[in-house]
């Protein structure tokens, strides 16, 4: 579990929690039900129309593993197996065997289109730059719909805003206007606050994280294939190392004299 990650969710959160009790002595007067229900429902009624449902459950599956289960790319691992897979591929062992022990999904999906044998060496790496294209693309097209989610709650929060205004404005003949006018208006700028915190605490931050995520997935997918071209060519396994590495930060690295025992 990424207990950082939960951690930094939760402080902003504890933040908002502080200030409203630093501000005054009667915190219940920033809990509103029917600005919760502007709010949210809004946000969820327009995201529904604007998103597929499919899409979003794409996008939550990549915040729950990168979040909150802390799945990050493990780079050094993605090239050990390819490693393994050039020993497999140099010495002729069976592919289907050694497919089985690979643990990463799109590795594995290019090994099979391999052993499927529909396409020469020059076409099948083509269709893998593509496949990683297209991914890629059509990750990011959802990522920016996400994003864009952000701007739905300030939005409602205002519809809240200026509903409660012209309630307020309607009641300002009465006789005890001016003394009503101030917890009045104070009922009507809640919807805005719940609005902010709901795009700046919770959507817009998830979406930068799947942002990251989207990135760090794309590189580990043009790592597999840059791998996979160098295992047709016959490439040694400690070179293949080292052109790998060479897309990546010294910290992600791998040694490959320790997996080739060197």
């Amino acid at each position: 579990m990424n207990i950082g990650s939960i951690l930094a969710l939760f402080s902003g959160i504890i933040v908002t929690i502080v200030g409203v009790r630093l501000t005054t002595d009667k915190p219940m007067m920033f809990v509103d039900g029917v600005s919760v229900f502007i709010v949210v429902g809004g946000t969820f009624a327009a995201t529904a129309i604007s998103v597929r449902t499919s899409k979003m459950f794409v996008l939550f599956k990549i915040f729950m593993n990168r979040m909150i289960k802390g799945k990050a790319v493990k780079f050094p691992e993605v090239i050990s197996e390819l490693i393994q897979l050039s020993h497999a591929f140099a010495s002729k062992k069976n592919l289907n065997v050694e497919m089985q022990k690979l643990k990463d999904s799109f590795l594995k999906e290019c090994v099979q289109l391999y052993l499927d044998e529909l396409v020469d060496d020059s076409r099948y790496i083509r269709m893998l730059d593509d496949r990683v294209k297209n991914m890629h693309k059509s990750l990011m097209i959802d990522i920016n719909r996400f994003k864009n989610i952000g701007k739905y709650p300030p939005a409602f929060g205002m519809l809240g805003t200026t509903m409660g205004m012209i309630v307020l404005l309607s009641e300002l003949g009465g006789k005890d206007a001016m003394k009503t006018m101030g917890p009045a208006m104070a009922v009507c700028l809640i919807t805005t606050f719940y609005g902010v915190i709901m795009s700046n605490i919770m959507v817009i931050p998830v979406s930068e994280n799947i942002d990251d995520s989207a990135q760090e997935i794309n590189l580990k997918n043009k790592i597999i294939v840059e791998g996979l071209k160098l295992i047709l060519k016959k490439t040694s396994p400690a070179i293949l190392a080292e052109e790998l590495n060479s897309h990546l930060n010294h910290e992600d690295r791998l040694d490959w004299k320790e997996v080739l025992n060197v």
